[in-house]
């Protein structure tokens, strides 16, 4: 989620809000390192830091800072362990968490319209809290996506890397491709679709991808970039368009590069595609029929499968 973003509309309904972030977790806990929550004056909630109880008690310690009008940001620490007489969370489960309350008023509204920009554009920088403050910086060199010091309560840090996030292409803006937009968003990837048919109803409906644009496909290959955390979906309307895109993106590196297609219409394009010197190593890659089986049928079904199968590639394949 753009927490900044959801922050920002609470802000503007002249209501505050408190931000829970993980900044550390051990062992075996539900809550892991960058969760996030958001917690208004109303007592609404947007988002997780891992559920049970100890979710349950952080949600009272930030409705309490909201009552007190709190300007203070918090660290707190959750240990689960039955045993532990410090910082017991009252769950068993072995491990611990640290989470940052962060209270929220209008005071950071244009800090919160910086970082809603970042994460929107999928920029990369820093995101940093410490005791004193919210801090954005820029990435002047390749580090770890989390980074959690910790010397004191009073003297410690928390950064993460944002605007960064797994990138998923999707060319084609049918049902399916409507039904994968809304999926993949719930999974934070940034989402961008595209399809070269003008007032498509489904591509008009779209309001889930974070970016959609009508496109010449022969052009494809000028606008989806490649990398470790790319992932391409092929499902235009005809097998021409299909043909075509594999022909332009295929031999970008990407992490994962998927056709919605029959088998005879898979077989029929690779056999296309050696004719024009792709090599089989090169069709090998291509994930085609696309997802997980289970005998989906609907779009929502066929984007639920797509989605695991991407969600298996990106946490399992090197």
């Amino acid at each position: 989620m753009n927490f900044a973003k959801h922050i920002l509309s609470i802000l503007k309904n002249n209501k505050t809000a408190v931000l829970l972030v993980v900044t550390e977790n051990k062992g075996s806990s539900s809550g892991k390192q960058g969760f996030k929550m958001i917690v208004d004056s109303d007592s609404k909630m947007v988002g997780t830091i891992g559920g049970g109880i100890t979710e349950f008690q952080l949600i009272s310690k930030a409705e309490k800072m909201l009552k007190e009008n709190s300007t203070e940001i918090q660290l707190q620490r959750q240990v689960h362990k039955a045993t532990n007489d410090k910082d017991k969370s009252g769950m068993i489960c072995s491990g611990e968490n640290t989470i940052a309350l962060i209270p929220f008023d209008k005071s950071k509204t244009e800090l919160l319209e910086k970082l809603s920009e970042i994460i929107e554009n999928n920029e990369k920088s820093i995101f940093k809290i410490n005791n004193t403050g919210i801090y954005i910086e820029n990435i002047e060199e390749e580090r770890e996506k989390f980074i959690f010091n910790k010397k004191s309560d009073t003297d410690w840090a928390y950064s993460e890397i944002i605007g960064f996030k797994n990138s998923i292409y999707i060319l084609g803006a049918g049902h399916v491709g409507l039904a994968l937009s809304k999926t993949m968003i719930d999974l934070d990837f940034h989402v961008e679709i595209f399809d070269n048919r003008p007032k498509l109803n489904t591509f008009e409906q779209n309001t889930f991808a974070n970016k959609k644009q009508i496109v010449d496909y022969t052009e494809i290959d000028t606008i989806i970039p490649e990398g470790d955390n790319i992932y391409v979906l092929v499902m235009t309307f005809s097998h021409h368009n299909d043909f075509l895109v594999c022909k332009k993106l295929l031999k970008k590196k990407t992490k994962y590069f998927g056709m919605l297609a029959s088998k005879n219409k898979v077989k029929t394009i690779k056999e296309k595609l050696l004719l024009e010197n792709f090599a089989q190593e090169e069709l090998a890659k291509i994930y085609s029929p696309v997802g997980i089986d289970i005998k989906s049928e609907t779009p929502a079904e066929i984007a639920i499968s797509i989605a695991a199968e991407i969600i298996k590639v990106k946490n399992t394949v090197k």
